[in-house]
């Protein structure tokens, strides 16, 4: 039996990462990940999507649907892992067809990948090293681990504005990390942001493939994208811009196949991944602005008013940092644009 280079490198950092990550966090992340799976599922149901764009989905209304509940005092263990369970008892058959579709190609004796997949999964491998470090930067002590700790300590987020201004700020990244910090007890940042990572590589191969690239290029395309040095750093740490890569790839896929004729699931997934993206950060709407070009151009339909579900979905997921800030504070944006809200 042979192991085949592929397989090899993937194994050396898969094993190394996550022995320094903790067994905790990354089976947390893995669970978390199926839930998101049959959330995401649910909602696309059999329109034409892989495993990676349905959890991307899923994450998205995992955001909104935990977001509005931080002030309450349910974020247990054990409720977190009976909503994990229910999900994906839900959805179980469909999880395990696609965790066997996936399986197929790593079952073979080897994996052939090629020169450019050999320097690809070196640059991922390099690229997610960080990961597996401790918790350092300053972004994430001062504000980005106080939702999940609170999660983890209280069983709810006390929405502190006057010790932190960021407190009230979009915070789905942070859910997330507080699901898992939560399931995992203890600290997972580096197993949640390479479980974004990972499914940004997924996405943009198949975007790479839907453009007709060739599997060289595809390696390539991934080599290049893991190999720019903001991905080492955003591996090490809790900054938003992870989780958008993955999601903006996402309503990239989402997009690519709309047409006026396009069914209500696909148009509520892009309502998913834009409530996601602001979920995430405001700022989140100057890369949306060409990708809503781009949707209206493909829609090209007079029927607005299909339009209105996916606009409720993407208010719900989006929605509940900007809503408790302006009832808590009188600034939905805060501390932003305080000249005008005067909180």
């Amino acid at each position: 039996w042979r192991i085949g280079w592929g397989r090899g490198i993937a194994l050396f950092f898969a094993v190394l990462i996550g022995f320094h990550i903790g067994l905790g966090a990354v089976l947390a992340t893995l669970g978390v990940a199926a839930a998101a799976f049959a959330a995401g599922d649910r909602l696309l149901g059999d329109e034409d999507a892989d495993g990676a764009l349905r959890i991307v989905v899923g994450l998205a209304l995992l955001m909104g649907a935990v977001g509005w509940l931080l002030p309450l005092p349910l974020h247990l263990r054990g409720v977190y892992a009976l909503a994990c369970l229910v999900l994906i008892g839900g959805r179980w058959s469909r999880l395990r067809a696609a965790t066997h579709a996936l399986r197929l190609p790593l079952g073979r004796p080897t994996l052939a990948v090629g020169g450019a997949g050999v320097i690809a999964l070196l640059a991922i491998g390099c690229a997610a090293l960080p990961a597996a470090l401790p918790t350092t930067m300053f972004d994430d002590l001062a504000y980005h681990l106080a939702l999940p700790s609170d999660l983890a300590q209280l069983g709810y987020y006390r929405m502190d504005a006057q010790s932190q201004v960021w407190a009230l700020s979009p915070w789905g990244s942070d859910v997330v990390h507080g699901i898992v910090q939560v399931l995992a007890n203890g600290e997972a940042r580096g197993a949640v942001h390479l479980l974004w990572f990972l499914l940004a590589l997924a996405l943009l191969w198949r975007v790479l493939a839907d453009e007709g690239l060739d599997t060289r290029w595809r390696w390539l395309g991934l080599a290049l994208f893991a190999s720019q040095p903001i991905q080492s750093m955003l591996a090490h740490s809790m900054q938003t811009e992870m989780p958008t890569q993955a999601l903006l790839l996402a309503l990239m896929r989402l997009i690519a196949r709309v047409d006026a004729e396009s069914g209500p699931r696909r148009l509520l997934a892009i309502g998913a991944v834009v409530g996601g993206l602001l979920a995430l950060k405001i700022l989140t709407l100057v890369y949306m602005a060409p990708l809503a070009l781009w949707f209206l151009w493909r829609w090209r339909s007079p029927r607005l008013h299909r339009l209105l579900p996916a606009a409720l979905l993407m208010l719900a997921v989006a929605g509940s940092s900007y809503a408790y800030a302006w009832v808590i504070a009188g600034n939905p944006v805060l501390p932003l644009f305080n000249d005008v809200f005067q909180s």
